[in-house]
């Protein structure tokens, strides 16, 4: 019995050691990199795929979509999403793809269209101009892909969103709590929009629906 709990307990250093050996390398990649743009992709939108697309630097956040997000919030039932997961990419990377529904929603959009917002203008999370490490990280969640632990030889291995706010040396936000209440605002107001779009959408609907059935009446 004692020697069982003897080779657990070795197993347990070997896999906690083996976790900081590959912490520690995932560290020293994130420090040789200079800037990281990743892509996420969404889903079709009337026959075209929508990517969001971040480029984070030590200095700077840049992020778009090549459609108009809350556009598509406003129709969001022509958007046909990615069936068995999130599909994300290093940006001429092989993407990767969370097993699981990818739970796009309206709500997805309006988060990603407020950290557009909050890119572009800089008015919140930002200290100094540079992106505050809770920016950083909250973006990253989003769009970063799985870590890469199988390549050694990739510039990505190890590197994780941890990993990159510790290299980059990013600051916490003296600001946050204006942070998040800036960024759930535009959330809401965004929402607020897109729901007013479906209401006007399905009311039309309706109307048309009306109208069908005065036409049928008089033949």
């Amino acid at each position: 019995m004692n020697i069982a709990n003897n080779n657990i307990e070795l197993k347990r250093k070997s896999r906690k050691e083996a976790l900081i050996i590959f912490n520690n390398i995932g560290l020293e990649n994130s420090k040789k990199l200079t800037e990281i743009k990743t892509k996420l992709y969404l889903g079709s939108y009337k026959g075209k795929k929508l990517h969001f697309y971040a480029n984070f630097t030590r200095t700077g956040i840049s992020c778009s979509s090549n459609i108009d997000l809350e556009l598509v919030g406003k129709y969001f039932n022509e958007l046909e999403v990615y069936p068995t997961g999130r599909t994300k990419s290093f940006l001429g990377q092989y993407p990767t793809t969370r097993k699981g529904g990818s739970n796009i929603s309206r709500m997805t959009l309006a988060y990603l269209s407020a950290y557009e917002h909050i890119c572009n203008f800089k008015q919140v999370g930002h200290i100094n101009g540079k992106p505050s490490k809770s920016l950083v990280r909250d973006l990253m969640s989003l769009t970063m892909p799985e870590v890469e632990c199988n390549n050694e030889k990739s510039k990505w291995y190890g590197v994780s969103i941890s990993t990159v706010i510790k290299a980059w040396g990013l600051m916490d936000d003296p600001n946050y709590l204006l942070y998040k209440k800036y960024f759930n605002a535009y959330v809401e107001n965004t929402i607020r929009s897109m729901n007013k779009a479906k209401k006007e959408t399905q009311r039309g609907q309706s109307v048309d629906s009306l109208k069908k059935v005065d036409t049928l009446s008089f033949r």
